[in-house]
């Protein structure tokens, strides 16, 4: 049953993480810049955010 659970757990949180990843690198590049797009930075803070909420509803249950 264990290694069930921490497969399923990994099913949910690599995606999640791979999201954040991406959303904090385009953050960090767009912040860099000279023009920064508001909406698209606050798109890219947004999916920051749930995604570490998944991430972290997903340890959670895995205890």
């Amino acid at each position: 049953m264990p290694k069930t659970s921490i497969a399923m757990r990994e099913h949910i949180v690599m995606p999640l993480l791979t999201i954040q990843q991406f959303a904090s690198s385009q953050i960090i590049a767009m912040r860099k810049s000279q023009t920064v797009d508001e909406k698209l930075l606050n798109v890219y803070e947004i999916l920051v955010s749930r995604s570490l909420f998944g991430n972290t509803n997903a340890s959670r249950n895995s205890t």
